[in-house]
């Protein structure tokens, strides 16, 4: 389950027929809106919601949120019996599938307040103990943050052994949330690898004709995910609103700028640069939004998230160097000391920086390798940065990656070079490989 993987997805013939009722708690905005999905694609569907208020509007067909398309649905779902509203499922009559969408708001510290989602589970788990057929899987839409399936497994362990207990996420923009949840960005199941796998939910997706693959992984991933992106979404709002104070500042067109910006679908609206791995360097990131900075302060404009992309990329050097400290090392070979592959720039090279703070007062003697650093062919700026190189005491670059390797405590990969990667495979010391993020679930 370490790949996120449409195979990973129960093959047509083990999945479960479509479930022909599914509960949800809580009907505010998500569940709303999914109850409003899964009746127009012939679902029945059972709400449970504590709020009376509520409960009065949808048994009367009156939708309590504002979103396009919502409201004749529901409307015309309790007109044909096929949406009803009630405080607790009945054991009895239970759904096949139930969805959770209750309440996860912010408490005063800023962290997600689970209180409504361990309500559910505790109710949910007292059920299933008094009701010996209880076979229904239990799905949570609503926002958790990264181990709290875990937390819930921990708090509920009967339940998670007895029934299917999973992930999935909701992407949903209010004002299109329709056209989203018919066709999502993607669409996520998460759940525990070692406890009973979820069927019924992607038998539910199944029937609908999303675009995209859905995706079986880890709790953690699914958790961790969904504020990946809404952390993104804010880093863009402000990375474009600081650039627009900024060009305006200057005299530009802010729009214009962003227009071309996002032209660029190759590097600037892509996935490069959007992997975890090396500190950022080179000739040219770090200069310019120094500049960029040094501007804005000079005509009163404050750009903190660009300011603090340089403070960020310190504290990624801080966390590599605890990684190393935390295997004491004494000899350190690092494997890519230009700032990229296939170069021979160590301008503002993180790998520059890493040596220099793993010599710095004799702490660890550091063995470099390059496949282009070459004294005799260095010219120019890189020629003296070279010579600065090679006069840092306790560090010396091997030509051979074998000579390197000998005598070495960790070695740290700094270049994605399978080269490296095959000389490294059977070395018995640790291996850090930043590029790839390997090797530092192990460090604490």
């Amino acid at each position: 389950m370490k790949k996120a993987s449409p195979s990973l997805l129960p093959e047509l013939s083990q999945r479960d027929p479509i479930p022909a009722k599914v509960g949800i708690f809580g009907l505010g905005y998500v569940g709303l809106t999914t109850a409003a999905c899964l009746i127009e694609n012939g679902i029945s569907v059972e709400g449970y919601e504590v709020s009376p208020q509520k409960q009065q509007l949808l048994k009367k067909g009156i939708c309590p949120i504002s979103e396009p398309g919502v409201q004749a649905l529901i409307e015309k779902a309790v007109r044909e019996g096929r949406f009803c509203v009630k405080d607790f499922p009945d054991g009895n009559k239970l759904p096949d599938l139930i969805l959770i969408c209750v309440g996860t708001p912010s408490t005063s510290n800023g962290s997600t307040d689970l209180r409504h989602v361990k309500k559910v589970f505790r109710q949910l788990n007292q059920l299933s103990a008094e009701n010996p057929s209880f076979g229904t899987e239990l799905i949570i839409r609503s926002t958790i943050p990264p181990g709290t399936l875990d937390m819930l497994r921990k708090l509920c362990p009967r339940l998670f052994v007895r029934v299917p207990v999973a992930f999935y996420p909701e992407f949903l923009r209010e004002g299109t949330a329709l056209e989203d949840f018919h066709s999502p960005p993607q669409s996520i199941i998460g759940s525990i690898p070692s406890l009973p796998k979820p069927k019924k939910i992607f038998s539910l997706l199944a029937s609908f004709t999303f675009q995209t693959p859905v995706t079986h992984v880890n709790a953690v991933t699914a958790e961790s995910l969904k504020f990946a992106c809404n952390a993104y979404h804010a880093v863009k709002v402000s990375f474009a609103n600081e650039i627009g104070r900024w060009i305006t500042s200057l005299g530009g067109d802010p729009l214009e700028v962003m227009e071309l910006f996002c032209r660029d679908t190759k590097l600037n609206t892509s996935s490069k640069y959007l992997r975890p791995g090396n500190p950022f360097g080179g000739s040219c990131l770090l200069k310019d939004t120094r500049s960029m900075l040094q501007l804005g302060k000079k005509r009163g404009i404050n750009m903190p998230m660009i300011e603090h992309c340089l403070t960020s990329n310190q504290d990624h050097f801080k966390f590599i160097d605890a990684a190393i400290r935390s295997h004491k090392p004494r000899i350190v070979t690092i494997l890519g000391i230009a700032f990229k592959k296939d170069s021979d720039d160590i301008r503002e090279s993180p790998s520059v920086r890493l040596l220099r703070m793993l010599t710095a007062k004799k702490r660890c003697r550091v063995i470099g390798h390059d496949f282009m650093v070459k004294k005799e062919t260095a010219i120019g700026v890189n020629q003296l940065l070279q010579n600065q190189l090679f006069q840092i005491p306790n560090f010396s670059l091997e030509e051979s990656i074998k000579k390197a390797l000998e005598g070495t405590d960790l070695v740290l990969i700094m270049h994605n070079d399978l080269r490296y990667s095959q000389a490294v495979a059977k070395l018995p010391v640790p291996v850090l490989n930043v590029v790839s993020w390997q090797g530092f679930q192990s460090c604490g």
